[in-house]
């Protein structure tokens, strides 16, 4: 899942992985059949690191949205 930092455990992926589609598995996931009345965590200080203007997305959205965010430095 290039671009995303996210992660399940073995248990979700075996439910799951059968039955993942071939394209837009975020809005599938999205699904009330797929979410049963699950939610995400996720940590308040992000893992992901954005390798800046260079990329697929050739920084469409880098200076509007991320230029200025602060990554921790802290291992």
């Amino acid at each position: 899942f290039p671009g995303l930092g996210w992660l399940m455990t073995r248990t979700l992926w075996e439910e799951l992985g059968p039955k993942w589609p071939a394209g837009y598995w975020d809005d599938w996931m999205r699904e009330p059949s797929q979410r049963r009345g699950r939610v995400c965590i996720r940590p308040e200080v992000s893992r992901t690191v954005t390798f800046g203007e260079v990329g697929v997305s050739s920084g469409q959205f880098y200076s509007q949205f991320l230029r200025n965010m602060v990554l921790n430095n802290k291992p």
